[in-house]
């Protein structure tokens, strides 16, 4: 850590590639540290799956597209029962849930960072309608996502309230 605090408040020749390196190996050790933690579901422990890092990998790479549990066993080059057994097993919720939250949870962050309609949040995190992505927001997060945007603009910043996805908690 002093070493990262140094780099960023006088930074030295290749100031970024350091700071990106000694970035990598503190998540690293951070990682390594918290091993324990892995051996519970969450994706920290899907991690630890090399298959699993596959499925994930594309999730959060690419979670507007239209995932099936077919396209992610594929990508995880496990059998569908197999992969949906496994995730759910090591992650803690299965598979199509855990992508609902992903879009959510990317939703906020768009609907808090950009300028953009709630048809196109909607849009670009996966969802095929407006209404769909609205109706399931509310139910996750308590709030429609404009009255939500409102509140985020409003509050420049501070935390929101916490919304929980299907057992799986986010904050924005």
């Amino acid at each position: 850590m002093a070493a990262l605090r140094q780099e960023a408040f006088d930074p030295g020749p290749a100031g970024d590639l350091v700071m990106a390196r000694l970035s990598d190996a503190l998540i690293a050790r951070a990682l390594r540290w918290h091993g324990e933690v892995t051996d519970h579901p969450g994706w920290l422990a899907g991690l630890r799956d090399p298959h699993l890092t596959a499925a994930l990998g594309a999730l959060h790479a690419d979670p507007a597209r239209p995932w099936t549990l077919r396209s992610l066993a594929a990508t995880a080059t496990l059998s569908r029962t197999a992969f949906a057994a496994r995730f759910s097993a090591t992650v803690g919720v299965p598979p199509m849930r855990y992508l609902q939250s992903l879009r959510l949870h990317h939703a906020r962050r768009l609907l808090r960072d950009e300028r953009l309609t709630v048809a196109a949040v909607a849009a670009r995190v996966g969802y095929a309608s407006e209404g769909a992505f609205a109706a399931r927001f509310r139910e996750a997060f308590g709030i429609p996502p404009g009255t939500w945007r409102r509140h985020a603009a409003a509050t420049s910043g501070n935390r929101l309230a916490r919304g929980r996805v299907d057992g799986m908690e986010w904050q924005s």
